[in-house]
This record gives C-alpha cells, structure tokens and sequence, in this order.
C-alpha cells in the first residue's frame, strides 16, 4: 500500500525524467582541465640568507589563495578580450595553505578550450575554505577576523607571516598580517618573452600548472627583480628595541629612494614608507606561476 509521501516521491521522479527529457544536452566538445597545485619555495622551508648577512626563517606562512578561472591571456584585465578563451568552469572557492610545509598540494581544477590565461586571488579564506596540510580550524578562524591597519580599513586577513631574522647575537621576530584582496594574472615568463600563466587547452587534455610561493619576496630592498634581499633597513625600524619588529614601525620608517620608473612612489610623489612597500607591492610579489616572474594584480580590492 502506498503512503502519501511515497506517492510524492513516485510523482516527483517522473517529472523529473519527464523535464530531463524535454532538455537540449550538452553539445559543446568535452573541455580540457587545468589542474592548479601550490608549493614553497626553497626558502619558505630552509630558510634563506639575504645579502647583508641576516638568516631569515618563517614559523608559519599562510596564504589564502582561490577564485581560480580562465580569462584573457597576457596582461589581461578585466575588460579584456577573452573571445579566444572558452571558459567551462572556474572555482570559486578558496584554500588556505601554510607554506613552510614542504611538498605539492591541490588548488583546484578548472576548465575550458582555447587560447587562455590563468587568474586566480588572493582573498580572505571563506568560512568553508579548505585547509591545507597543517592548517588548524583556529587559523582558518583567525583569517575571517575583521580588522583595521595602517593600510587597510576593516579587512580580513589573506596573508599571515611569522619567523625570525638571525644575524651573529641579535634576533629580530616579525609577525606580520596583510588584508589586501586582489586578482592575479599576466605572470610574465621566466625569459620575458612570453606568460607563464597563458594555457592553449584542446578537449580531453589535462594541463598542469604549479602556483609557487616565495615567501622570501617579502625582504626585496626594492618591488623589482634585481633588489636584493635585505633585512638591515627593517631590522632597525625596531624603534622600542624589543626585538619584534611590527607593520606600525615600519609605517615609520622611509622606504627606499626608488625613481617613477622603478614603479613605487606615494600619491604626493615621494618615497613610500617600509610598510608601504612591503604591504602593497611586495606581499603580491611572493606569488609565481611555476618559474615565472611577478603577476599583475588587479587594484587592491577589500577582502571580504
């Protein structure tokens, strides 16, 4: 004897075989899949030494990254032509990693057919953002904390450094928090001549694509390939002596004396202060498209 639900239930699945029936297929040609992973760099994991002789090594380097998709290949934007790319599905979502594990881990799968370029974001973790190896639910609750700083107005976290810089009897600690939420993409290739994150996709293939993160950009002397790494100028913005150096110090001490063409100057056309240049330069600097030089990033845009 049937009850009144499954009658229901009988109803609903022949109208919806009725309704599967009445709709056109898929009849575009099967797409090719990116497949997106993340790693340190060498210096995440070991550390590295700069070029005035600070050891420098991260505690912890976490790093939101997500919104994956296909667009416009080259520099890009968002007005760009991406006629040539056919784009199937991106993904939306976002993982957050901590990159002084060593190894290889998933970002996510996108696809599509064409002539395409690869952007992705670094944006604050949503609340079911998957963690990576060695990521805590705490940390994940940590980067959906809403603050202010000197150079975001309440933002949430996207990034998060921690470590120390040794150099013979002195250690110096920093812990750093950046808000900044932006869209990368045009990553240039290792010899200039082309991009690292342009893809030509043909049905069936798979493409793999290694996002790599270099935590060690974060102690360029200047936004630009050939600064060295340094830590003296950040080392003595430790105003208290306390030996943890904070983003407020480095808001009060000058950067370095770039010209316009160097491509860092503040609004009044000045030289900008260490944690401008650290903030909103060189933390965008730290992510790569397998041996690629820097990404351009779209305007900063409030995380969420």
């Amino acid at each position: 004897m049937r009850t009144p639900r499954m009658s229901m239930a009988i109803g609903g699945a022949a109208a919806a075989l009725v309704l599967a029936g009445c709709l056109p297929g898929d009849t575009r040609p099967p797409p090719a899949v990116v497949h997106l992973t993340v790693e340190p760099s060498a210096a995440d994991t070991a550390g590295f030494t700069t070029t005035d002789g600070w050891q420098i090594s991260f505690d912890r380097l976490l790093v939101s990254l997500g919104g994956a998709r296909l667009g416009a290949r080259g520099i890009g934007g968002r007005d760009a032509d991406d006629s040539a790319c056919n784009s199937y599905a991106g993904a939306g979502y976002e993982r957050l990693f901590d990159f002084t594990v060593p190894g290889t881990q998933k970002l996510s799968d996108i696809y599509g057919l064409g002539s395409c370029g690869v952007r992705l974001r670094l944006r604050s973790p949503g609340s079911d953002a998957l963690l990576g190896q060695g990521v805590t639910a705490d940390e994940l609750a940590q980067m959906q904390v809403e603050d202010t700083d000197a150079v975001i107005t309440k933002g949430r976290p996207s990034a998060h450094v921690r470590g120390k810089a040794t150099r013979n009897a002195v250690t110096k600690r920093f812990d750093w928090t950046f808000r900044l939420g932006v869209s990368l993409h045009g990553c240039i290739s290792a010899d200039g001549a082309s991009f690292a994150s342009d893809v030509f996709l043909v049905g069936n293939e798979a493409f793999p694509l290694a996002v790599v993160v270099h935590g060690e950009e974060l102690f360029r002397e200047g936004p630009d390939d050939s600064s060295p790494l340094r830590f003296e100028a950040i080392a003595a913005a430790d105003a208290d002596g306390d030996q943890m150096i904070t983003l407020d110090e480095l808001g009060a001490v000058p950067g370095p004396m770039l010209d316009a063409d160097a491509g860092l100057m503040t609004a009044d056309g000045g030289a900008p202060t260490l944690l401008q240049l650290i903030y909103e330069d060189l933390v965008l600097r730290m992510i790569r498209i397998r041996d690629s030089g820097p990404c351009v990033g779209d305007p900063p845009q409030m995380p969420r």
